[in-house]
C-alpha cells in the first residue's frame, strides 16, 4: 500500500465505490427474505416429503399383508396336496394290490 497521500477528490471518489448504509439495508432486507422463502419452501417440501413417505410405507403394509396372505395360503395350498398325494398313493397301492389278485 503506498503512503502516499490522497486528494479530498480522490477519496471521495473511493468512498463512494463502497456500499452506502441505505444499499447495505437493502440488501440485507432482501436477502432476509430470500431466507425465509427458502425456509418456507423447504418446510414445505418437507411436509411432501413426509406425506409421500406415509405413502409409501402404507403401501409396503399393504403389499407385506398380501405376501403374508399368499405364504399362508400357499402353505394350507401345499398341505392339502400333500394330504391329497398320500390318498393317490394308497390308491394306487390298493389298485396294484387288486390287478395282482385278478391276475392270480
Amino acid at each position: 500500500m503506498d503512503n502516499e497521500a490522497v486528494t479530498k477528490t480522490e477519496f471521495y471518489k473511493e468512498i463512494n465505490k463502497l456500499v452506502t448504509k441505505e444499499e447495505f439495508q437493502e440488501k440485507h432486507d432482501w436477502l432476509a427474505e430470500k431466507v425465509m422463502l427458502n425456509t418456507q419452501s423447504i418446510k414445505a417440501l418437507d411436509r411432501k416429503i413426509d406425506t409421500k413417505f406415509e405413502q409409501v410405507i402404507n403401501l409396503l403394509d399393504d403389499v407385506v399383508g398380501k405376501l403374508d396372505d399368499n405364504r399362508t395360503e400357499k402353505l394350507a395350498i401345499d398341505y392339502a396336496f400333500e394330504r391329497v398325494e398320500k390318498k393317490v398313493d394308497q390308491h394306487e397301492e390298493r389298485i396294484s394290490t387288486i390287478e395282482l389278485q385278478l391276475a392270480d
